[in-house]
């Protein structure tokens, strides 16, 4: 059975959103012991923001699990492919 994210109740978009949204407000917030721009750890918070909103609109926890290890799979991935040496 394969369930695509909107079906599952996730809004990809609105978290692209949310993510643009909060982006500025962020850097107004770094100062030089920041070692990178808006992304990575902000992209935690910006998750954790997303999984909130998603259980509150569904009242289900199985989209914000769903969303979790995905965020999780890819995030693996990204340390496996940079360790690497790519």
């Amino acid at each position: 059975m394969s369930t695509s994210y909107r079906e599952a109740g996730v809004d990809t978009a609105a978290g692209d959103l949310a993510v643009e949204l909060m982006k500025s407000a962020v850097q107004k917030t770094h100062g030089p012991e920041v070692l990178g721009g808006v992304g990575g750890f902000a992209g935690l918070f910006a998750l954790g923001v997303v999984l909130a909103l998603l259980v509150q609109r569904t009242r289900r926890l199985v989209p914000s699990f769903v969303t979790h290890a995905s965020f999780n799979a890819t995030a693996l991935a990204t340390v496996i492919h940079q360790r690497a040496g790519h």
